[in-house]
């Protein structure tokens, strides 16, 4: 079997895979993946090229003597693993009498709501029983979401938070200001078996509620079913509604004791919105939308366009503790291997982790859903590329030669792509990654030639030291192509290769994309395309006038122009997009490294003879070579590039412009930037600096990563759990959001 359909079967989870034995007839095509989203279960999903029997033998470690199965023939695969909490399985997956793959996932994260209790009700059958059914039942159709949080303004007796544990996954909490009910409520929720673990029940001033801005993803009110009279104020209504996406549902079902009027309803919300009477009832449905100047943060730079800017307006200083939890440090890559970083798009935050994908609410920390990608985990992305692109509806993760799309709501794998294979004999890995419209841009490149998962030697083989220091190699592809990002059955849409695929090299990191072109560095030096593992140095790539800025167009693949360029640089080489522009920068020679950026223009690939100095050159001895100081990432913002710690140039120009980060840069991170402001290890915690001055440091508890860690995007300043292994005397290593006070 040749070696590329081999390393089909080497699944990484959580540790070391083992591959037992041989598989005669089908081969296992995509997979295993491992989705983590009901408690006490998984769903184990795979493909195969053709049609076989479903079985998967599992056990906790050591054994694997339990089974499910289903005998009909199939290729695409899917069974319900029954699970206990934290705990290490192993699992096989058998085709016919044959071992397909032997791998281990871990249940740590399993954090899904317990099942509802099978028992009867707790409260009396009276006139209210089946209006509250009706009302649960219309409210649990409205939902585009089954997982997060639940309050319940002005809760009564908590009939209705009862009513809709029983149809949701949400996690309920209830305030009331009558002692009496929130008495009644607690004894009966704790009779069902559920308060606590499902329902809470808090007795407070329902017009100063105890909790943050932005706890719900759901708001009801019980009070309005039952008395039909409006509870507290609907501006702490609002406040607590989560932006962009959570869902207010207040009314009450027909024929209720107690009417509650279209005009009651509407005159207590006010501005919020109105409500309709009809068939079912009054009912007023409100769905927040994004916070007015929310940025977001979809790629690893931010954007296609690789500007490391979210164009959020929304976070300003100061910034006061939203929440903070989960992730915590289990899954996460270790920090020294300078992993890609989370993104943020309409409320989800996405979290990159050891052969592990993550994601929580952005705002307020709820757990929505992880799963297992085998062979992902991307380290020393400053020399490669993301492995995870977010859009509305969609996570895309490349692993191997796959892509799977997850649901952005539930991270349920939904489409599964494979990389066009472009050159004869080879079966190539899948490289850069972005989105853009409805395309998926992608690359080939060599099988294995980005760094998965951890690796502490030291020595040249070990990844640590592969990411850091001068003159280390930069991943490449040999190819490019689009696919249509909704429909993983379609031909590529484009494919670009220079004639075979199999005599250029694109570094990963030199690739950036925009609405209607593909901007890339290639190499056409035969030392470059024929190496043997697709890493490759500056050195070998920009040697012999071999190099060439290259655009083609966004929707077809065809050239549009191509430009012969000798690049000096050494160490690190990125492209951006900006202002009609195209940014090369990097840099070379050794500390004070210099540091270069080239202002191409977007037009005709020319040098842009507006820039008073091109390339714009300066000098930094940010910190020693073991610490990253000669790949400090340049942000766009605005008319202006930003450079740690106190570079900026003009965007049109070039001409130097005053700043400072106000940062301590003896560290390893990069800076990420919103509108106004950057963010970045200040010492090694958190710290946000303003563009136009001021720099303070968000919390001294926790450690931020060794690269980009930072996500300034939807109204917040979102720092994921990037501090794992870290022997420094940090006390917290756990998730966090800031908002703006």
């Amino acid at each position: 079997m040749k070696e590329a359909k081999l390393k089909k079967f080497l699944i990484l989870t959580t540790c070391a895979i083992i591959l037992c034995g041989s598989c005669f007839g089908a081969v296992v095509t995509v997979g295993p993946y491992v989705y983590f989203y009901e408690r006490g279960e998984v769903t184990i999903l795979w493909k195969t090229d053709t049609p076989v029997a479903s079985r998967v033998d599992y056990g906790i470690k050591p054994d694997m003597s339990l089974r499910v199965e289903d005998s009909t023939p199939k290729t695409d695969h899917e069974l319900v693993v029954p699970v206990k909490p934290v705990s290490l399985y192993n699992y096989r997956i058998m085709i016919g009498a044959a071992m397909g793959v032997e791998a281990e996932f871990y249940t740590a994260f399993d954090y899904g709501p317990e099942p509802f209790p099978t028992g009867p009700s707790p409260y009396p059958t009276d006139s209210l029983t089946p209006l509250y059914a009706q009302a649960a039942d219309y409210i649990a159709v409205q939902l585009q979401f089954s997982k997060g949080y639940c309050i319940d303004y002005g809760c009564g007796e908590g009939r209705l938070a009862y009513e809709i544990a029983k149809r949701t996954d949400l996690k309920i909490i209830g305030f009331e200001d009558d002692p009496a009910k929130v008495a009644v409520a607690r004894n009966a929720l704790h009779k069902a078996d559920i308060y606590g673990a499902r329902v809470t029940v808090m007795q407070a001033d329902l017009s100063n509620l105890d909790c943050s801005d932005y706890s719900a993803n759901l708001v009801v009110s019980d009070r309005m079913i039952a008395s039909g009279t409006c509870p507290g104020a609907a501006d702490e209504m609002f406040r607590v509604l989560r932006p962009d996406g959570g869902l207010a549902m207040l009314g009450q079902p027909p024929d209720c004791p107690s009417a509650l009027s279209k005009g009651t309803l509407d005159n207590w919300l006010g501005a919020y919105g109105d409500s309709v009477a009809n068939s079912d009832g009054v009912w007023a449905k409100i769905e927040r939308g994004a916070l007015s100047g929310a940025g977001e943060w979809s790629h690893n730079w931010a954007n296609p366009a690789a500007t490391t800017c979210s164009d959020d307006t929304e976070v300003a200083y100061p910034v006061k503790m939203l929440w903070f939890g989960q992730p915590g440090p289990r899954y996460i890559i270790d920090r020294h291997h300078r992993p890609g970083c989370s993104l943020y798009k309409k409320g989800h935050l996405v979290v990159p982790g050891v052969h592990r994908v993550m994601a929580v609410d952005a705002y307020n920390g709820a757990r929505l859903w992880d799963l297992a990608v085998p062979n992902s985990g991307r380290v020393g992305v400053l020399k490669d590329a993301g492995w995870v692109a977010l859009t509305s509806d969609y996570a895309y993760a490349a692993a191997s030669d796959d892509c799977v799309g997850l649901d952005a709501e539930t991270g349920r794998p939904m489409l599964f792509f494979t990389a066009p294979q472009a050159i004869s004999g080879e079966t190539l890995d899948w490289g850069y990654l972005a989105v853009e419209g409805a395309q998926l841009i992608g690359s080939g490149q060599k099988a294995g030639a980005s760094r998965i998962g951890h690796s502490f030697d030291l020595g040249a083989n070990g990844y640590i030291s592969q990411v850091y220091q001068d003159n280390q190699t930069i991943i490449c592809s040999r190819y490019l192509f689009g696919l249509d990002r909704d429909d993983d059955s379609a031909a590529p849409v484009w494919t670009y290769k220079r004639g075979s695929g199999a005599n250029s090299a694109i570094p990963n990191p030199a690739i950036c994309v925009t609405s209607d072109a593909v901007y890339f560095i290639e190499s056409r030096n035969s030392t470059a395309y024929n190496d043997s593992d697709g890493r490759v140095t500056l050195g070998a790539l920009f040697s012999g006038n071999n190099e060439y800025l290259v655009k083609i167009n966004r929707t077809d693949g065809g050239v549009v122009w191509e430009k012969q360029f000798n690049f000096p640089f050494q160490h690190v080489v990125w492209l951006q997009y900006a202002d009609n522009k195209v940014f090369a920068t990097g840099t070379r020679g050794t500390s004070p490294w210099t540091y270069e950026v080239y202002a191409f223009r977007a037009g005709d690939g020319n040098l842009d003879p507006l820039w008073s100095t091109n390339p714009r050159t300066f000098n930094a001895a940010m910190s020693d070579y073991y610490h990253g100081g000669q790949d400090k990432h340049p942000a766009i913002v605005g008319n202006s590039i930003y450079w740690q710690p106190n570079f900026r140039f003009n965007v049109q120009t070039g001409a130097s412009q005053s700043w400072s980060s106000g940062t301590n840069q003896s560290n390893c991170g990069t800076m990420a930037t919103s509108a106004n402001y950057a963010f970045n290890r200040g010492g090694g915690n958190p710290r946000m600096s303003g563009l136009s001055g001021g720099s303070w440091t968000l919390c001294s508890e926790t450690r931020v990563g060794c690269y980009i860690n930072i996500v300034p995007a939807g109204g917040l300043v979102l720092v994921p759990e990037s501090g794992s292994g870290c022997v420094c005397p940090y006390s917290m290593q756990a998730s966090m959001a800031f908002m703006s006070e």
